[in-house]
């Protein structure tokens, strides 16, 4: 019974390749990078607390792009050394059209828009939160009512993972 019930699917699976020349018609053709030196820029904004405060706190992102002409990159950030895609990677990465680069704890995504380079950072941040804690002393309010005089803070640690849309300038080339 196995076989014959699979066979209308492996002859309609034939058919759909024979059709498409085997490949998917919507694939994209090659992407066209600029080539040149480019400095990518990102904040992240995260919470930040101690027992008396309660806040948020921005981290800064640098990474330096090098594009060459036959459309390889390097990338060097600020944020550690940058693992470059291996190359059955780098062809899925084409498929979207653009290149992952992870940097110690940040993730550089971007690819060619408009003759430059677009993209976008995510990073681990590790955030602090202020909850309350126990009552340490309590008093009489105005109402007659027992309310708490000496509150206690205790802070919670939480990683997270913030984006960041890149900003990007082209680096002046030899040196100007």
């Amino acid at each position: 019974m196995k076989g014959p019930s699979s066979l209308p699917l492996l002859v309609l699976a034939a058919s759909a390749c024979a059709a498409g020349g085997g490949a998917p018609s919507s694939s994209p053709g090659p992407i066209n990078w600029p080539a040149g030196e480019f400095v990518l820029e990102g904040t992240v904004t995260y919470n930040e607390a101690t027992p008396s405060y309660q806040g948020t706190a921005t981290e800064d992102y640098v990474a330096y792009l090098d594009i060459a002409d036959d459309g390889s990159s390097t990338l060097t950030s600020s944020t550690g050394l940058c693992r470059e895609p291996i190359r059955a990677r780098v062809r899925r990465d084409e498929t979207v059209a653009g290149r992952f680069f992870e940097c110690g704890d940040v993730t550089y995504f971007f690819g060619p828009g408009g003759g430059t380079i677009r993209g976008e950072l995510s990073a681990r941040v590790e955030e602090t939160f202020r909850v309350p804690g126990p009552c340490r002393g309590r008093g009489t309010g105005a109402d007659g009512q027992s309310i708490c005089i000496r509150p206690s803070w205790r802070i919670d640690y939480r990683t997270s993972t913030k984006r960041a849309r890149l900003r990007v300038s082209e680096e002046a080339q030899g040196g100007n």
